[in-house]
């Protein structure tokens, strides 16, 4: 008997001794990895030290320009959602450590007391199974250690091709703004040299209005580019988790990621109001100048041309879209009413706890801005929900911590009849285990990796937060200016485009052929009307939503989710014996 004993206690410290795990938790393999492949050593910023380091080497790097690789080196360092990746390697680590560990032996202690006086009776049991199926499952917990290495490893790939897409999209988009604005000059051109051939009785009105058509049209296509523009910018922002101050990079100013240098606008002029748009950016469509450009000025070649022209192409009616659903439509027996612009006045009414309201929604304003991005996070029903799962996580470690050395610890209550004696004995019964190999190695730093990777979580929800916040408020300014300019300018235009090919083919000046086409843009541009209406809404609807603390349907929301819930806590023994 003490021989087996003997040899179950060597078994049970030879084991215990052998239990090891790489002190990186294989991050090393895994920088490794990322540098043969990626061309980029990762940083695991574990500690505060680390995490200030990191932090002064992204704002070093963002002062500058930024170039591809610049910004790969920024979202390996800064990226939030990669850093709670990391925690999975602390996570397998743990298990690999308690994989290795044997149970802890249990100490039984019995007490009897009868009328002759009192019997004791002391038990050592350790689990054999335990200490057998060591090799085992230090095996399995090594294998799925190193399928955690090729995640992590694979994650960091992942993310440096996100940095590198998201980088060429926003340069590719920024020379698409710059061929833009290239076509709103010529267009311009263009129509000021008509309206002055017209002048001098050269050319016809219709040609005139033909211009003035494409001209209109080029600046509504520069509108919707820099929205796009925008989009890119917030995706860069997202990748390389940057919010706040932060936002305000640049990049080389006439740098392409294929052909000659384009026109660009020099890095650091001062920016609109507007979040989120490019330094020196407008968003074009500005109704209060459109009267500098030369107007034309048609003259009826039939007595009645508007009529004509009216029974043959009305405006477009957009009346059930310039109010919010659901909140009536015009009735049909009566005249419609000019479709109204939708009302942004809900906006001004926020207001943050204990301040006034919000800026003018109408004006772009940094403030405002800033105050939408606070509000938002403020009531966000995701970071609320996370926020409760980080205080779940630290509970739960506190609890671990302790239930570590001791995870049970049972009192019972025992009978014994005395030997040649009819006398029943009755006493206390304890059983505990004795920390002697499972110290809560493995399980203190699981669990430490597991609050880590939701703190993680955290900051980069509340960073995703923020950017679909501007990305919303972007989209709401520009496709309300859109939707404002196609209703007083583009479709006036295009009825009196309509109207004076009317008079020409009267006048038998355009086959019939050209009237219809004349008709089929004026119908386009009442569809485009109605489609930006309806993205404006839309918008709006994004816009309202996160202010109502979730998150809809919007690029960059997918990865915004409460996570998991907490991993199951382990079992214990109904007796006590492992």
């Amino acid at each position: 008997m003490k021989q087996l004993l003997f040899t179950t206690t060597a078994l049970a410290l030879a084991a215990s001794a052998c239990t090891s795990a790489p002190r990186d938790a294989g991050f090393g393999d895994v920088a490794d990895t990322a540098k043969t492949r990626g061309g980029v050593s990762p940083a695991w910023t574990r500690t505060p030290d680390a995490d200030r380091e990191a932090d002064r080497i992204v704002r070093e790097t963002l002062a500058q320009p930024l170039t591809a690789e610049a910004v790969v080196r920024v979202a390996i360092l800064h990226n939030r959602d990669l850093q709670a990746v990391y925690e999975e390697l602390g996570i397998s680590r743990g298990q690999l450590i308690q994989a290795g560990l044997p149970d802890n032996p249990v100490f039984v202690w019995d007490t009897w007391f009868f009328n002759a006086g009192t019997s004791f009776e002391g038990a050592l049991f350790q689990n054999l199974i335990s200490v057998f199926t060591i090799p085992l499952r230090r095996e399995i917990q090594g294998e799925q250690f190193e399928a955690a290495k090729r995640r992590v490893a694979a994650a960091v790939l992942a993310t440096i091709g996100d940095a590198r897409r998201a980088y060429v999209t926003f340069l590719t988009q920024r020379q698409l703004v710059d061929m833009e604005r290239a076509v709103v000059t010529a267009t311009e051109a263009s129509y000021l040299t008509a309206e002055r051939l017209r002048q001098a009785g050269n050319v016809p009105q219709l040609t005139v209005l033909r211009e003035r058509a494409l001209y209109e049209e080029s600046k509504l296509q520069l509108n919707v580019a820099l929205e796009q523009l925008a989009a890119a910018r917030e995706a860069l922002n997202q990748v390389m988790s940057l919010s706040g101050s932060m936002t305000t990079w640049t990049v080389p100013a006439g740098w392409s990621p294929v052909g000659p240098p384009a026109a660009t606008v020099a890095a650091g002029e001062a920016r609109p109001g507007v979040t989120g748009l490019e330094p020196g950016d407008t968003t074009v469509l500005e109704l209060d100048k459109v009267a500098k450009v030369p107007g034309p000025t048609p003259t009826p070649m039939a007595d009645t041309p508007l009529d004509a022209a009216r029974k043959l192409a009305g405006p477009p009616r957009a009346d059930n879209l310039s109010t919010p659903p659901g909140s009536g439509t015009a009735d049909a027996a009566s005249p419609a009413p000019d479709p109204a612009m939708p009302d942004l006045s809900w906006l001004g009414a926020l207001s943050e706890p204990g301040g006034a309201g919000l800026p003018d929604p109408l004006v772009p304003s940094q403030e405002r801005s800033e105050a939408v991005e606070r509000r938002i996070v403020e009531r966000s029903l995701v970071l609320s929900g996370q926020r409760h799962l980080i205080e779940a996580q630290a509970t739960r470690l506190k609890l671990r911590n302790i239930l570590a050395l001791f995870p049970f610890l049972n009192v019972g209550i025992t009978t014994e009849k005395g030997a040649g004696s009819s006398e029943f004995g009755l006493g206390p019964s304890v059983a505990t285990p004795i920390p002697v190999f499972d110290l809560g190695q493995g399980i203190r730093p699981e669990e430490a990796s597991r609050l880590r990777q939701r703190l993680e979580t955290f900051l980069s929800t509340a960073t995703s937060l923020r950017s679909l916040a501007r990305t919303a408020e972007v989209r709401l300014q520009t496709t309300r200016e859109r939707a404002a300019y196609l209703r007083d300018v583009v479709l006036p235009l295009h009825a009196s485009l309509v109207a004076e090919s009317q008079l020409q083919y009267n006048a038998m000046a355009l086959t019939p052929f050209d009237l219809l086409l004349a008709k089929r843009q004026q119908i386009a541009a009442g569809r485009a009307y109605l489609l930006t209406l309806r993205a404006y809404w839309l918008a709006y609807a994004d816009l309202q939503q996160l202010l109502d603390g979730s998150v809809p349907p919007m690029p960059g929301a997918p990865g915004l989710f409460v996570g998991p819930v907490l991993a199951p806590m382990p079992t214990v023994p109904a007796m006590g014996m492992n």
